[in-house]
């Protein structure tokens, strides 16, 4: 029925690009993977947060205009590590915008994501994303969210500045309703001047999700350009009385020569506060390969080595990852891929 779906709306939208504007977007993305995990060795096939996606925009007045986007997640490898996401939900919103920046209302990234994702030397889908140890400690993707209910403001670019500020409402908040939705608020504040980023957010979940209550967090990320290298830096603190108090930290650099990039990434997640041996480090390096505008191969290499009481797999992210692993055992990872990107109306 999904497909179906999809279908009709893939044929509906097409003739309209022209006159309404509608782009049609998306990236497909397939790695041969190899992952060691003690004993679960295995060799596949994954699909890296692959997608299809529709957007717009259309002006109401000289100062008015309203925007949209409706995204699927589509698995190249069939069954998407086992996960059953093909076209699983990515960001769908609608919105107005103008001089004094924009509003939306729908499912969207959260801004603490968002700035992560600037820092990430993998792209946040290759193997070896440092997601893999920011992304875990709440149910639903944690500090690297995309969450359901949300209304957003973003603001217009100020000398490079800019802030988002998001909502996150609770449907099930006043009714018999298991409450397992985030009820909360996200922002985050950047400057970006084309050489050098800062960001930094803060957020603070309140409603019951998964058992945890009450959760904040704060994550500053930074990077810098010269000539053909790039500096990349991320810290990040998770606080919460029932699974504990975490901090996380990365520091990656990559030389671009070329059509090439070469890149060293390495992730740090301490301990839990009120649990022992339960942190973990990475160490992720790659090199990729334009061939193209739109056509990129890659090889990538991760290796995360966990305490005796922690478990950290290389699938937190926007990457597959079909192994099961154990608590205390450590995970390697190579990647062999291929992504093409398209955009047209």
């Amino acid at each position: 029925m999904k497909k179906q779906l999809l279908a009709l709306a893939v044929a509906a939208a097409l003739p309209m690009g022209a006159q309404a504007g509608v782009t049609i977007y998306g990236h497909a993305h397939a790695s041969f993977d190899y992952t060691d995990n003690g004993d679960d060795n295995r060799a596949d096939v994954s699909s890296n947060s692959s997608r299809l996606g529709f957007k717009g925009t259309e002006d109401i007045s000289d100062n008015l205009s309203v925007f949209w986007k409706m995204e699927w997640q589509v698995s190249l490898s069939g069954d998407d590590g086992g996960r059953s996401r093909d076209l699983a939900q990515r960001n769908r919103y609608v919105g107005l915008k103008g001089a004094w920046g924009s509003v939306l209302m729908g499912r969207h990234d959260i801004p603490t994501k968002m700035i992560g994702c600037k820092v990430s030397l993998f792209y946040c889908t290759q193997m070896g994303e440092h997601r893999a140890l920011t992304a875990t400690d709440f149910a639903g993707g944690g500090l690297d969210n995309r969450t359901d209910n949300t209304v957003a403001y973003i603001s217009p670019k100020w000398g490079g500045f800019s802030f988002i500020a998001a909502y996150v409402a609770d449907p099930t908040e006043g009714t018999t309703a298991p409450d397992n939705d985030a009820d909360g608020y996200d922002g985050s504040i950047t400057w970006d001047n084309g050489q050098y980023f800062a960001g930094a957010s803060y957020g603070n979940m309140s409603g019951d999700r998964a058992g945890i209550d009450d959760m904040k967090w704060y994550r500053l990320t930074g990077s810098a350009k010269f000539g053909g290298f790039r500096v990349v830096g991320l810290y990040q603190d998770f606080d919460n009385d029932d699974i504990g108090d975490r901090s996380v930290w990365s520091l990656g650099g990559s030389y671009t020569f070329g059509n090439n990039i070469v890149k060293l990434q390495y992730t740090d997640a301490d301990e839990r506060d009120n649990t022992k041996d339960t942190g973990a480090t990475q160490i992720s390096v790659g090199w990729d390969h334009k061939l193209n505008k739109r056509t990129m191969v890659y090889a990538a290499y991760t290796n995360i080595d966990n305490d005796d009481n922690a478990k950290y797999r290389i699938g937190q992210g926007g990457h597959d990852d079909r192994t099961t692993g154990a608590v205390g055992e450590d995970i390697s990872g190579g990647s062999l891929g291929l992504r093409y990107t398209f955009y047209t109306k």
